[in-house]
C-alpha cells in the first residue's frame, strides 16, 4: 500500500448467535477515489466448524462467553482443592478492599506464627490445612477458596472434617459460604440461604465442638445466583476434606481419584530462567480408601496456547518423574499445564481434567534504572504467610514501587527490612489513610473517613487535621516524604459534592493547608524535604464527563479547582498523583465496551490533556505518579458482574485456564507501561492495580504477572533505547 494508506482495527465476535470465537477486521482505505477494502486477520481459529465448546455445570457457560475451560468434576464433590492436595492453590486471603486488612499484616509485621499451613496430618489423602491464628480485620477477611459455579436456587450440602490442633491452648472456626456478587444499583445484596429461605448463617464452632479426632459438620444452602465460595477463619484446628454436593444431606466424602501437583525446586513453582530445574508430579491417590490407578496426558501451553509439552504416563505410583522436558523450547513465561486423567472406578470409566501453573523468569533485582516505576499495590501485607516471599516475588518482576503504604507497616518486620533494602520504595501517604488507623472507632475501616464527615470546615476541625498531620510527619520514617490530604475527593467529600451544585472548594483548600502545614512544620523540625500533592489521585482523569459537577460528575473541572484554590491558599504542590482507570484506548476491554460508560477513553490522549492542565496552572515541570489504574480483570464473567471492572466482582478465577480476556489483559497492561513510559522519568510510576483479584496463597501465577519483568529486561533505561536508535 502507499504510505498514504490509512488503517483502522477491531476485534469483531464471529459465529453469530453461537458467538464462540472472534477474529480481527482491518479496513484500509489507499485515498481518495481509491477503492477501499476489508482485510480479516485469522487469530488462529478455524471458521466452520470453529470449534468443539467443552461441557459446563451450573449457570456459565465459561467457554463460550470467555474461552476458558472450567471442567467437570469426576465425583459428587464441586470443591476446588478442598482437600488441600494441592496445598493452597485456589486459597486466598480475601479482603473487599486491601487497603482496609489490618490485623493479619500486623501479625506478619509482628513475627506471629503463620495463619494458615499445610501439615500432614490428614483425615483423607495426604495433606489437611492448619489454622493458627484468628484474622483480626473486617468480617471478610477470611481465608477463601476458588469461585465456585452452581445451579441457582439449587439445594445443595457443604460438608468438611475438623479436629483441634494439639498444640493449641484455644480452638475455634467460623466456616461460612459467601455470594460473590456484588449489588447493583439500589437491590440487596445477594446472600445465600439456607433450605428455608433465610439468610444463611456462618457454622461457629468453638473448643466444645472440636475434639483431638477428626469430626465431621455439614451445611444445607442455596444460592440465588450460583456463584459462591468457601470462607474460613479460625485458629488452634485444622480442617480437610471440604466437600461440597447437590442435595440436602452430605453423602460420603469424597474427591478427584487422582491428584497431581507440580514439584519443582521452587515451593511455588516459581523458576528462574537459566538453571536447570528438576520437575516431577506428587500424586495423591484416593477412592473409597483404595489407592487408584490410572493413566495421565500432560500438556503445558505457553501464553499463545501453544503446546510445549506434551506426554503420556501411566499413574500407579506417589511420585512421578516427568521426562523429555526441553527447556530451551518451553522458553520463558506463564504456563498452563494440563492434565486429562483417566480412570476405572466403581464400574465405571471416568475422564476429567485438571489445570496447573508455573512460571519461567529472568529474575531482575530491581537495580536497572526503570525498578521504580513499575507499581504496585503492597498485596504481600494482605498475603497470610506468604506475604514476605510474595515481597521478594515481586522484586524479581521488577515492582519496585508500593502504594497505599502506612507507616506502621513500613516500620514492622520483617517488610521493614524489604524497603530499607532499597528494593521497594513507598508510594504516597495520605493524613486521610492514617487516621483510619489510629482512631479506628472514630474513622474505622469501611465507615465515612474525616473527607466524608467534613461538611463543615470549622477552626476546630482545622486545627485536629494540623495536629494529626503534624504527628504523622513527626514519626514517619525519612523515605516516606510523598505526601497528600485525601484521595479521590471530587467523588467521596461532600462539601464537593453538594446537591445544589455550590461545590466547597474554599473550604477543603483549608482543609488541605491546614494537613499541609501540620506535615511541613514536622518535616522542617526533622530536616527533611516534604513533597505533597492535591491530591492522591481523582477517582478518574477524563477529557471530559457526562454528568453534573457534583457527585464526582467532571474530574478534570474539579482537579482544575483544586489547583487554583491551592494557589490562593499558598500550598506549593510539587508533584501530581493521579489516577488513570479503565481501559487503555477503547478497546474489547473497556468499560463502554461491556456497557458501563458512555465514551471509549483513551490512556495518552488523557495524560496528555492532563499535562496541559498543569501548564496552565504553573505546574508543568512537577513530576507525576500514576499511583492507581487499569483496574481491568483478567476474566470475563458478565453473569458474575465480572464483565471487565474488577470493582464489580470480589472473586477469583473459576478454574487455572486461561481465557481470551486473560491473553488480552497482559497484552493490555503491556501496552499501558509503554505509553506510559514514554514520559518516564517525568511520570515516575505506572500502576494497574490487579490486587483484586489477588493471587492465592500458592503464588500462581496470572499472564500479567510476568509483563513488568520482560519490559524491565527490554527496556530497563528507556533514553538509552532511543539514544542508541
Amino acid at each position: 500500500f502507499p504510505t498514504s494508506v490509512m488503517k483502522t482495527g477491531r476485534v469483531e465476535t464471529m459465529g453469530g448467535r453461537e458467538k464462540i470465537c472472534q477474529h480481527f477486521v482491518w479496513r484500509v482505505s489507499a485515498g481518495e477515489g481509491a477503492t477501499n477494502g476489508t482485510i480479516f486477520v485469522d487469530m488462529g481459529c478455524d471458521l466452520a466448524p470453529l470449534r468443539k465448546l467443552e461441557p459446563s455445570y451450573g449457570e456459565v457457560d465459561f467457554d463460550r462467553v470467555d474461552a476458558i475451560h472450567v471442567p467437570l468434576k469426576p465425583t459428587r464433590n464441586l470443591m476446588f482443592n478442598g482437600g488441600f492436595e494441592k496445598g493452597l492453590e485456589g486459597w486466598k486471603m480475601f479482603s473487599p478492599c486491601g487497603v482496609y486488612l489490618q490485623g493479619y499484616a500486623y501479625a506478619i509485621t509482628n513475627g506471629a506464627a503463620c495463619y494458615e499451613q499445610i501439615v500432614g496430618d490428614a483425615k483423607l489423602g495426604r495433606y489437611a490445612c492448619r489454622f493458627r491464628n484468628v484474622v483480626k480485620g473486617t468480617p471478610l477477611d477470611d481465608v477463601s477458596s476458588a469461585t465456585l459455579s452452581l445451579k441457582k436456587n439449587t439445594p445443595y450440602v457443604v460438608s468438611f472434617w475438623t479436629k483441634r490442633d494439639p498444640e493449641a491452648k484455644e480452638a475455634s472456626l467460623r466456616f461460612a459460604l459467601r455470594d460473590q456478587i456484588r449489588a447493583r444499583k439500589g437491590e440487596p445484596p445477594p446472600q445465600c440461604t439456607d433450605l428455608q429461605g433465610r439468610k444463611l448463617q456462618p457454622l461457629f464452632l468453638d473448643r466444645s465442638h472440636l475434639g483431638a479426632d477428626w469430626t465431621r459438620h455439614e451445611l444445607a444452602f442455596k444460592t440465588p445466583d450460583g456463584c459462591v465460595e468457601v470462607a474460613l477463619s479460625g485458629k488452634g484446628c485444622l480442617v480437610d476434606g471440604i466437600m461440597l454436593e447437590e442435595g440436602t444431606q452430605a453423602s460420603e466424602t469424597t474427591d478427584d481419584p487422582i491428584v497431581a501437583k507440580l514439584v519443582t525446586e521452587s515451593p511455588e513453582n516459581d523458576l528462574k530462567f537459566g538453571t536447570a530445574h528438576t520437575m516431577r508430579l506428587a500424586i495423591t491417590r484416593q477412592h473409597g480408601g483404595e489407592a487408584m490407578a490410572g493413566q495421565l496426558r500432560m500438556r503445558i501451553f505457553n501464553y499463545y496456547t501453544e503446546t510445549v509439552y506434551d506426554h503420556e504416563f501411566a499413574v500407579d505410583k506417589e511420585e512421578i518423574d516427568i521426562p523429555n522436558l526441553d527447556w530451551a523450547k518451553i522458553g520463558k513465561g506463564v504456563f498452563v499445564v494440563r492434565y486429562d486423567f483417566t480412570a476405572a472406578a466403581d464400574n465405571r470409566n471416568l475422564a476429567w481434567t485438571d489445570y496447573e501453573r508455573f512460571a519461567v523468569t529472568d529474575f531482575l533485582k530491581n537495580e536497572h534504572p526503570t525498578a521504580f516505576f513499575f507499581l504496585h499495590y503492597p498485596f504481600f501485607q494482605t498475603q497470610g504467610s506468604m506475604g514476605p516471599r510474595l515481597a521478594e516475588w515481586m522484586i524479581s518482576r521488577g515492582i519496585g514501587s508500593t502504594s497505599w503504604p502506612r507507616n506502621d507497616d513500613r516500620m514492622s518486620s520483617p517488610l521493614k527490612e524489604l524497603y530499607a533494602s532499597g528494593k521497594f520504595r513507598s508510594g504516597v501517604h495520605t493524613l486521610e489513610h492514617d487516621l483510619k488507623f489510629r482512631y479506628p472507632q472514630r474513622f474505622r475501616p469501611g465507615t465515612p473517613t474525616l473527607i466524608q464527615l467534613a461538611t463543615n470546615v470549622t477552626e476546630e476541625v482545622l486545627a485536629f487535621v494540623e495536629k494529626e498531620a503534624y504527628r504523622s510527619g513527626s514519626i514517619c520514617v525519612p523515605e516516606d516524604n510523598r505526601w497528600a490530604f485525601g484521595n479521590e475527593e471530587e467523588a467521596w467529600c461532600p462539601i464537593l459534592n453538594r446537591k445544589d451544585g455550590t461545590n466547597d472548594f474554599k473550604s477543603w483548600g483549608h482543609l488541605q493547608k491546614a494537613c499541609y502545614t501540620g506535615l511541613k512544620r514536622a518535616f522542617d523540625e526533622r530536616g527533611l524535604v516534604l513533597h505533597y500533592a492535591p491530591s492522591h489521585g481523582m477517582c478518574n482523569f477524563h477529557l471530559e464527563w457526562s454528568g453534573n459537577r457534583g457527585k464526582g460528575g467532571d474530574r478534570r473541572w474539579a482537579f482544575e479547582r483544586m489547583l487554583e484554590v491551592g494557589a490562593e491558599l499558598g500550598i506549593p504542590y510539587d508533584y501530581v498523583s493521579m489516577h488513570l482507570y479503565s481501559a487503555i484506548d477503547g478497546s474489547v476491554l473497556s468499560r463502554h465496551r461491556r456497557g458501563q460508560i458512555g465514551r471509549d477513553n483513551d490512556r495518552g490522549e488523557e495524560a496528555l490533556a492532563l499535562f496541559e492542565v498543569l501548564r496552565h496552572h504553573g505546574l508543568g515541570h512537577v513530576p507525576l505518579r500514576f499511583e492507581e489504574g487499569f483496574n481491568i480483570a483478567p476474566f470475563y464473567i458478565p453473569a458474575w458482574g465480572a464483565h471487565g471492572w474488577a470493582d464489580t466482582y470480589y472473586g477469583t478465577y473459576p478454574a487455572l485456564a486461561a481465557g481470551q480476556s486473560e491473553f488480552l489483559q497482559a497484552g493490555a497492561i503491556a501496552r499501558q507501561y509503554l505509553m506510559d513510559l514514554r514520559w518516564w522519568p517525568r511520570v515516575e510510576t505506572s500502576h494497574v492495580w490487579q490486587h483484586r483479584p489477588v493471587m492465592d496463597f500458592a503464588l500462581t501465577p496470572w499472564m500479567w504477572t510476568k509483563v513488568s519483568n520482560t519490559i524491565g529486561h527490554l527496556l530497563p533505561d528507556p533514553r538509552r533505547t532511543i539514544e542508541k536508535r
